[in-house]
């Protein structure tokens, strides 16, 4: 997030206002930074103030981090920032700012659906990390109806 944060700091959010800001953030934290759930969860929160404080009449719609198969480590703290993240965001309680975790949208059977990630589809193959194009448009599908209102849009 420290990235991410800098670049609104320092312009990249210039000249714009969107009524909604869609962040999915927080995964590359638990790689080889290697930062705990606590920490990215100060992130996230610190881009969430500078992006309020530079874009006040935006809603933001901040994502959970999606599920990958990195190891254990790294799914408990995935599943633990985003429990974190939807105590704090997902009870309409921050002005402006919602949560949604789209984890079971890259689930079958309670287990990570690898067919929906291009990186096992890699020779030699990868870890699922990078959602392909169906798994884009499937969260595309359930993040619209969220969004729609703030953009004063019907649902698709």
């Amino acid at each position: 997030p420290a990235s991410v944060r800098w670049r609104i700091e320092h312009g990249e959010r210039g000249g714009i206002a969107p009524r909604a800001i869609g962040l999915l953030i927080g995964a590359n934290n638990f790689g080889r930074v290697h930062w705990t759930a606590a920490q990215t969860e100060t992130g996230i929160a610190a881009i969430l103030a500078e992006i309020r404080k530079h874009l006040p009449d935006a809603h933001v719609l901040l994502l959970g981090v999606l599920p990958r198969d990195r190891g254990g480590w790294c799914a408990a703290q995935t599943a633990e920032l985003n429990r974190a993240l939807a105590e704090k965001y997902g009870t309409g309680e921050v002005r402006g700012v919602g949560f949604h975790d789209p984890t079971s949208l890259f689930l079958h059977n309670g287990a990570l659906d690898r067919t929906l990630f291009y990186d096992p589809l890699l020779t030699p193959p990868e870890p699922a990390l990078h959602p392909t194009a169906s798994a884009q448009a499937r969260l595309a599908a359930a993040i619209a109806p969220i969004l729609a209102p703030w953009m004063k849009d019907a649902p698709r």
